[in-house]
């Protein structure tokens, strides 16, 4: 069935673009965050009510702050794909679990530092809005869109807006 949030007031609660647009702080650079997890996630089938994996998507940015990596990786698909585009440190695309804890693990030991401001969700997706501080001291709105397995692994992370160096 291929439905529209806009259309369907139940799901217009749990993901609200204009919400998603505050939380980005209406930066340009990562507006289309918002756009892609509309996107995928409106034609798709809610499966699971708003915030099911806010909660989840909290823990990760806590266990990359906290230096976690091995708990980091029980959480990860092994089938899980993190894309990291020009804007950011490191970009890429890194597959597999070992692949994605070595990317987190390389940002983190670079200086890099991932402060979340709000999580917003629908069905399997989950979108982190976050500061990150570059090792100089700039300051920038980013956002990771991450895609969940029905039993609660990443599957799927996408890194949206940019990041000074």
């Amino acid at each position: 069935m291929d439905e529209h949030a806009r259309n369907d007031p139940p799901r217009a609660r749990m993901f609200d673009r204009r919400r998603l647009m505050v939380l980005l702080g209406g930066s340009a650079a990562v507006t289309g965050a918002a756009s892609l997890v509309q996107s995928i996630a409106a034609p798709a089938e809610a499966s699971t009510a708003r915030g099911t994996f806010d909660s989840v998507t909290r823990a990760f940015y806590a266990k990359y702050a906290g230096q976690k990596w091995a708990a980091i990786h029980k959480k990860l698909d092994p089938g899980v794909v993190f894309t990291v585009p020009n804007g950011f440190p490191f970009p890429g695309s890194y597959s597999g679990p070992d692949a994605v804890v070595a990317y987190l693990q390389q940002t983190f030991d670079a200086g890099y530092v991932a402060t979340l401001s709000d999580v917003a969700g629908l069905g399997n997706y989950s979108l982190g809005v976050h500061d990150c501080a570059a090792p100089g001291g700039s300051h920038s709105t980013a956002a990771l869109v991450l895609r969940y397995t029905p039993s609660g692994l990443v599957a799927e992370g996408t890194f949206f807006g940019s990041v000074p160096a």
